[in-house]
């Protein structure tokens, strides 16, 4: 009896793991995190492989590290095991479970909360640091960035990773500081150069100058159209004088109110003046 009720009591305890990890599952694929990737293996829920992309700005930048996490039955009240897979030059791969606070080395440390989107993201964190840990181990910066050059082509030879990330297959490491710098106004809509090219756009649009030249006296507004006087002097060919503001340049508000007030005066007087001589 006792022994049925320890087997019944441990299929219960794989169920809820299995359930938990399934909802993590689907998370992951809704809220997806930058620069890593996990997914569970079809014929056992317990296992999952992981991917990590090296952090810039360091001697794995641009690197693909593919590892695993073997979850207990009694997930998520107890950690799982962290392998890495991928040579790296920090952790030792294969089978040497690594030392995190996270993995089943410090289970006093675990907190159940804690899924394995913020497990992969404490082991690509853990990566970029040169604390001596169990499963750790020594190497040159020049080393490590040869391996994170390595990587793609040393896990796409294995049958595992191929049936797991089938479309990370055509993948090749790219050189991090021959990357093209980013278009003004794409990557970046508030940097200064796409503000002043769209403030030459407004200004070019708002006011004419003759063809001897001119200035204009108008504002940007907040929408980066010209609002105001932009009449400009000028001296042309044509001869010279004042070149009025485009007539479709847009009114302020305050401007907008003021000719309805003004209008709405005039008629009132003129209704006023009509009954006064009658």
């Amino acid at each position: 009896m006792a022994a049925k009720s320890s087997a019944r009591a441990s299929a219960a305890a794989a169920s809820g793991a299995v359930a938990r990890l399934r909802k993590e599952y689907a998370k992951m694929i809704r809220e997806p995190v930058d620069g890593i990737e996990a997914v569970p293996r079809e014929e056992n829920l317990l296992e999952w492989h992981y991917v990590i992309i090296g952090p810039r700005d360091s001697p794995y930048e641009g690197g693909q590290y593919w590892g695993r996490l073997v979850f207990p039955k009694e997930y998520p009240y107890k950690p799982p095991a962290v392998y890495m897979n991928t040579p790296n030059g920090r952790f030792q791969i294969n089978n040497t479970r690594l030392c995190m606070s996270m993995s089943d080395f410090h289970p006093e440390t675990w907190n159940p909360l804690w899924s394995v989107s913020s497990i992969v993201s404490g082991v690509r964190s853990f990566l970029v640091e040169n604390e001596p840990t169990y499963g750790s181990m020594v190497a040159s910066d020049s080393q490590r960035r040869q391996l994170a050059r390595d990587s793609y082509a040393w896990n796409q030879k294995n049958t595992i990773f191929s049936s797991l990330f089938p479309h990370l297959m055509d993948r090749v490491w790219t050189d991090p500081s021959a990357a093209p710098a980013p278009t003004a106004g794409t990557d970046n809509k508030n940097s200064a150069a796409a503000i002043a090219s769209a403030a030459a756009a407004g200004s070019a649009t708002a006011s004419t100058t003759g063809s001897g030249g001119g200035s204009g006296g108008g504002a940007l507004g907040p929408d980066m159209k010209v609002v105001g006087d932009t009449s400009s002097t000028g001296s042309g060919s044509g001869g010279g004088g004042a070149t009025k503001t485009n007539q479709n340049q847009q009114l302020r508000p305050e401007e907008k109110y003021d000719r309805l007030i003004l209008i709405v005066l005039i008629i009132t007087l003129i209704f006023g003046l009509s009954f006064l001589y009658r």
